[in-house]
């Protein structure tokens, strides 16, 4: 409290005071709490900025959608290979390449996209974040067009 809320208090009546302080008080409170809210959301955000900044940025690179079509013997990635550590550099290939495929055109090896597909349903288990379910899911109906156009040409 500075030197001129003393002197206005100090020429009041004592009931007057009273109130005027419980007044100061209360605005006090809500200061408070206030300045509390924007420290656990300033706290929230530092952490959101400190975690972004630890999750390395895959560089962007042309996919081979060819390669991830290939026959059955030679697609590297297996059932067993999807976990939890990769799993979500292998939604964004499986996107990425299901947007390359249906832009393309291009003929699938039907077996690939299958096994892909057990692959991407797999995905759902492993308890990914939203975005990594949502691109999942959203990769699986890509594939499932181009199979369905395939199927009826």
């Amino acid at each position: 409290m500075n030197d001129d809320e003393r002197d206005e208090l100090s020429k009041l009546t004592p009931r007057e005071r009273i109130k005027r302080l419980k007044e100061l008080q209360e605005q006090r409170k809500q200061d408070i709490a206030e300045a509390e809210k924007l420290i656990e959301s300033s706290e929230d955000q530092a952490e959101g900025d400190e975690l972004a900044d630890r999750i390395a940025v895959p560089e962007p690179r042309i996919v081979d959608i060819s390669s991830l079509f290939s026959p059955e013997d030679e697609v590297i990635a297996t059932k067993e290979d999807v976990t939890a550590d990769n799993v979500e550099y292998f939604v964004q290939e499986a996107y990425a390449a299901a947007l390359g495929a249906r832009e393309s055109g291009q003929e699938l090896n039907a077996e690939a996209v299958k096994d892909l597909g057990s692959k991407l349903q797999s995905v759902k288990y492993m308890h990914p974040s939203d975005e990594i379910a949502k691109r999942a899911v959203a990769a699986l109906g890509i594939f499932y067009e181009i199979r369905k156009e395939q199927d009826d040409s």
